[in-house]
This record gives C-alpha cells, sequence and structure tokens, in this order.
C-alpha cells in the first residue's frame, strides 16, 4: 500500500537524511490528491511519515506533490527570538521555543546551555537548529534534538553496489521500508561489507520499489 492521505500514489521518491528533515516527490493515479498546505499521513508499505505538502499541481490529468517532514516550517526564518535565564537555560527551552516560532513541535533532553541565545533570522530555522547539535524529524512529525538509534540487522536482496560511492540498491517488499530507514544495518549475502544506513531513498514505481541506502550522509 503507497498512499498519501488515503490518495492512492502512482510513484514516489522519498528522501530520509539521518539527519535534519525528510522530503518526497510524489504522483498520483489521477489528478486527486492532498492541496499546498495540506498536512499529509504517506504512507509506504510498513512505514508512515508525517508531513506538510508545500507544492502542488496536475499536468494530463496526474497530480503531484512535494511534502516535507513536520509542519514545514524548518525552511522559514525564525523571528529574531533571544532567550535569556541567569539561572541556566536549557537546550529543550531553547529547541521547543524554536520550532514553536515556526509550527514545529520539538523534543529535546534538558542540559544546560548557559544564561543567554539568539538566533539568526537572517538564516532558516532549521539552520539555526544545527547549532543546538544533531536532530532530525521524527515518522510522527515531531523534530527530536539528538541523534537518531541504531535500528536491527536487516538481510538484503541488493541488486547493485556502488563500493566507491557506498551505495546499495535493495530491491524491497512494502513490509521492508520501516526497517531500511537510516540507523538501519543493512547486510546481504552479496555483500561483503555491513552497512549502517546513513541516508535511505526509496524509490516507487507501478513496477518496482527500491531502497538506495547510502553508508555516508548526503548533501
Amino acid at each position: 500500500m503507497a498512499t498519501a492521505n488515503g490518495f492512492a500514489l502512482n510513484s514516489a521518491e522519498i528522501d530520509v537524511p539521518f539527519r535534519r528533515i525528510w522530503l518526497a516527490n510524489l504522483t498520483f493515479t489521477d489528478d486527486l490528491g492532498p492541496a499546498e498546505n495540506d498536512l499529509v499521513e504517506l504512507v509506504i508499505g510498513s512505514w508512515t511519515g508525517i508531513g506538510m505538502c508545500i507544492d502542488a499541481g496536475a499536468h494530463g490529468g496526474v497530480r503531484s506533490i512535494r511534502v516535507v517532514a513536520g509542519a514545514g516550517g524548518w525552511r522559514r526564518a525564525p523571528a529574531g527570538l533571544a532567550f535569556q535565564n541567569d539561572a541556566s537555560l536549557s537546550r529543550a527551552d531553547i529547541a521547543q521555543g524554536l520550532g514553536s516560532s515556526v509550527g514545529e513541535t520539538v523534543e529535546a533532553d534538558p542540559s544546560t546551555l548557559g544564561v543567554h541565545w539568539s538566533f539568526d533570522p537572517t538564516v532558516s530555522a532549521g539552520s539555526n537548529m544545527d547549532a543546538l547539535g544533531d536532530w532530525y524529524v521524527r515518522d510522527d512529525g515531531v523534530t527530536q534534538v539528538g541523534s537518531r538509534p541504531d535500528l536491527a540487522e536487516f538481510r538484503a536482496i541488493v541488486d547493485a553496489f556502488d563500493g566507491k560511492n557506498g551505495i546499495a540498491d535493495c530491491l524491497i517488499e512494502e513490509s521492508d521500508v520501516a526497517s531500511v530507514m537510516p540507523g538501519a544495518l543493512v547486510t546481504s549475502d552479496s555483500l561483503s561489507i555491513q552497512i549502517r544506513v546513513r541516508h535511505t531513498r526509496i524509490l516507487l514505481s507501478t513496477s518496482r520499489l527500491v531502497a538506495e541506502v547510502y553508508t555516508r550522509e548526503q548533501d
């Protein structure tokens, strides 16, 4: 099953990085589908991601949209926020304040970061978040400050492997999609190495479902 808000997909290209936000380009079987600024529940087999439609259109009777993880706020510039607490400021206070200013929900640990913190309104909220350390948007649309956890081993059928660039093309079933996300450990009889996934690209068409998994983070 591959749907966005219940509308059947004809194709999908979904990039899920180890850090920051995932991005999906989707086409539908007809001209029906989510509209720009709609919250989108994207389902590809065993994986479900919550995001925001940031672009939508139709051509030749086929609708296409672009979806970003979360509420779409990390692309926007924040207000010139500043925090001050003479006792101490926590990472959670700062991250949640930044997220709230652009419509995002954030969870973070309460570790302290000094007594003063300000944001740069000339760059995106996501770029400001980078100053707080690693972060990523979870499947449920909530932003988590910290590193992604390691996932379980996944035994894959590898169709091709580019050792120079650290990319393996894995032929998967819909039930496997959640198992090849960043953090997974991909192994195969046809691989001489194990791949701890740092970026996943899901490619869906009417005839094929492939997961490109990368050993290194991608720009």
